[in-house]
């Protein structure tokens, strides 16, 4: 009994918590050779998942220095 309830309830949180389902996509791609050509090579890779998800996708060049940020 109590493990259909439970069941019940995690089937019904989404419902409950539409914007909890609403997020943002954050794509970390290695920029070795600089931001610059790194969001103009990957922005339309964001943009096609974007399209996929339904979702925002930012695109987030990284080096070795801000891989952990």
């Amino acid at each position: 009994m109590k493990l259909s309830v439970l069941s019940l309830a995690m089937l019904c949180l989404p419902f409950l918590f539409p914007t909890a389902s609403e997020a943002t996509v954050r794509l970390g791609v290695m920029s070795p050779t600089g931001e610059a050509t790194a969001m103009k090579q990957w922005s339309p890779v964001a943009q096609e998942l974007e399209a996929l998800l339904g979702e925002d996708v930012v695109l987030i060049a990284l080096n070795a220095g801000n891989i952990l940020d």
